[in-house]
C-alpha cells in the first residue's frame, strides 16, 4: 500500500502546484483564450485528478481489508 500512498501524495501535490501556478497566471492572462483553456483543459484535468484520488482512496481501503482478511485466515 505504500506505493499507493506515495503515488496519491505525489498526484495531490502536483495538482496543488498546478492550481497555485494557475492562480498566478490568471493575474496576468485574462482573455478569451484563457477562458477557453481553463474550460476545455484545466477544469477537466482537475476533475479527473480529483476523481482519481478518490478512486485511489477506495482502492487503498479495499487492499487494506483484503490484507486483514487474508491475515485472519493464516491464524
Amino acid at each position: 500500500m505504500a506505493s499507493i500512498d506515495a503515488g496519491q501524495t505525489k498526484l495531490a501535490r502536483s495538482l496543488k502546484v498546478l492550481l497555485e501556478a494557475w492562480d498566478i497566471t490568471q493575474e496576468h492572462w485574462n482573455d478569451s483564450v484563457k477562458v477557453e483553456f481553463e474550460k476545455n483543459h484545466l477544469e477537466e484535468l482537475t476533475k479527473r485528478v480529483r476523481s482519481t484520488l478518490t478512486a485511489m482512496d477506495r482502492l487503498q481501503e479495499a487492499l487494506r481489508r483484503a490484507e486483514q482478511e487474508c491475515g485472519d485466515r493464516d491464524r
